[in-house]
């Protein structure tokens, strides 16, 4: 089973299809910081509008919860 296992990850690697598969999973880890604190600036603006007061604790609990 080892063996299997083995051949299937070299022919993996020298296919590329790791590569392939992988790069959307590279896209994503590196946009998502971007995603998160944008998403979190719209959120806390409406909130702001809504509430004309921000706390920083209104700021942590909405930003870890996105």
């Amino acid at each position: 089973m080892h063996e299997l296992i083995t051949k299937l990850y070299q022919l993996a690697l020298s296919s590329h299809i790791v590569s392939t598969l992988l790069e959307p999973v590279h896209i994503v880890i590196l946009a998502l910081p971007i995603m998160t604190l944008l998403l979190g600036m719209i959120i806390l603006t409406i909130q702001l509008r809504t509430r004309q007061t921000l706390s920083e604790r209104n700021l942590i609990s909405t930003y870890s919860f996105i």
